[in-house]
C-alpha cells in the first residue's frame, strides 16, 4: 500500500519520523526525498505518485499552511483525486503538527483532522487504524503480557476494541534538564494531560484501563516499592506468575502519567 507523506520543508524530521514508522508496519510511504531520483523531474513525478497512491497523508503545521509553494498544489492534486472518490472512501489524512496550526478557510472543511501532538503516538495509532484496520488490534494489544504498570496482552484487552491510546513501552534515558520536557510535565513533575480512562476490574487483584490497553496490579507491594528493591519486586511477581502472568514490568512514564487519570483534583498513580 503506498502511501504519500506531504509535508513543508520546516517538517521535515517529523515527517521522517512519520514514514520511519509506517515502514516498520509493513506500509510503502512515498516521500520524496526517499524515493526521487536523481535527475527525475519532481514535478512530473509527484502528482504521479499521488494518484498512484492509496491514501495522502497532509502533515499540516501553523508554518505550512500559509506557505505558497508546491505544498499547496500537492493538497489540491489530493482534493482532485477525492472529487473522483465515492464518499464513503478515505484519501485525505489531515495531520495536524501544532496547537496553532489553523485550517484555511474552503480546505479540508468536510474532513476530519487527526494531530500528532501532544502524543504523537495517539496521532500514529489513529493513522494506523485508517491504514491498516486488520491490524489494529494486534498493534494496540501486542507486547509484554503483565505489568505493574500495565499489560497489553489479556484476554479481557484482546476481546475489546482497539485503545484510544498508544504509549512507550520501552524505558529511555534523559538529561535532568530534559526531563520535565521530554515527558510532559509541569513544574510539580505532574503530567500536563490525562487519558480518558476505562477502567475494568478482573477480578484478579488486577485492573485493565480499556482506554490505554494497560492492566495494573490492583494493590502494589505490602510495604512500598523503592527504587532499590523494584525489580526484586517485579522478579518475585513473574515468578510466582500473579495472575497468570510471568511478564510484568515497572511502567514507563508516558504509561504511569496518562494512565493514572485524574481523581478529585488530584492525579496520583494507580497502585
Amino acid at each position: 500500500m503506498q502511501v504519500f507523506i506531504s509535508y513543508a520543508r520546516e517538517d521535515y524530521e517529523i515527517a521522517k519520523r512519520l514514514c520511519d514508522d509506517l515502514k516498520k508496519r509493513g506500509l510503502n510511504p512515498w516521500m520524496d526525498k526517499e524515493k526521487l531520483l536523481i535527475g527525475q523531474k519532481w514535478k512530473v513525478e509527484i502528482p504521479k505518485a499521488i494518484r498512484k497512491s492509496s491514501h495522502f497523508l497532509a502533515l499540516l503545521s501553523s508554518r505550512s499552511v500559509s506557505k505558497k509553494g508546491f505544498v499547496q498544489r500537492e493538497l489540491k492534486i489530493a482534493m482532485d483525486v477525492v472529487e473522483d472518490m465515492p464518499d464513503s472512501e478515505i484519501f485525505i489524512l489531515p495531520l495536524l503538527l501544532d496547537e496553532a496550526c489553523e485550517l484555511p478557510e474552503g480546505k479540508l472543511a468536510d474532513i476530519h483532522c487527526g494531530e500528532l501532538f501532544p502524543s504523537y503516538e495517539a496521532g500514529l495509532s489513529q493513522v494506523l487504524r485508517v491504514l491498516r484496520p486488520e491490524a489494529s488490534g494486534q498493534e494496540e494489544s501486542g507486547g509484554d503480557a503483565g505489568t505493574i504498570a500495565g499489560t497489553e496482552a489479556s484476554d479481557i484487552l484482546q476481546a475489546s476494541p482497539a485503545p484510544k491510546y498508544r504509549l512507550r513501552s520501552k524505558p529511555i534515558t534523559v538529561s535532568s534538564e530534559e526531563f520535565k520536557k521530554v515527558f510532559r510535565l509541569n513544574g510539580d513533575r505532574k503530567p500536563l494531560e490525562y487519558a480518558s480512562n476505562d477502567y475494568e476490574d478482573n477480578g484478579d487483584g488486577t485492573v485493565s484501563d480499556l482506554a490505554t490497553g494497560l492492566m495494573w496490579q490492583r494493590s502494589g507491594s505490602d510495604d512500598g516499592i523503592h527504587h532499590k528493591n523494584r525489580q526484586a519486586y517485579i522478579k518475585k511477581l513473574n515468578q510466582e506468575k500473579f495472575a497468570g502472568y510471568d511478564d510484568w514490568r515497572l511502567p514507563t512514564t508516558e504509561e504511569l502519567g496518562l494512565s493514572a487519570g485524574k481523581r478529585e483534583e488530584e492525579q496520583r498513580p494507580l497502585h
